[in-house]
């Protein structure tokens, strides 16, 4: 075990020392769990541009990767596809459904 730069103990793990490796992956979910918290706090900001727009960009890639890596699509294609549907005059909801249904949304 050593001491790492926050002073906190660090431990070598490796996949044979079952307890080691249990306690990082925890520690690991839990540390995720609070930074996605935080992230989805501030994530209107960071889309918005508020906290800059270099800020900005990056948000919008992630999300955009985020959406290919979980099959969703992104909001733009998403408004693209739905906006000639939703006429007042012309509108069915079967018309809309079908569509939502071919974009993966269930």
């Amino acid at each position: 075990m050593t001491r790492g730069k926050a002073g906190r103990f660090r431990r070598a793990i490796w996949r044979e020392d079952r307890q080691a490796f249990e306690e990082f992956t925890r520690q690991l979910g839990s540390m995720v769990k609070r930074l996605a918290i935080v992230l989805a706090e501030r994530f209107d900001d960071f889309r918005s541009g508020l906290v800059g727009e270099e800020v900005k960009s990056i948000t919008l890639s992630l999300f955009e990767r985020w959406c290919q890596q979980s099959i969703t699509p992104p909001p733009p294609r998403t408004l693209e596809t739905l906006k000639p549907l939703l006429d007042p005059e012309t509108a069915r909801l079967e018309t809309i459904r079908k569509a939502l249904g071919d974009l993966g949304f269930s």
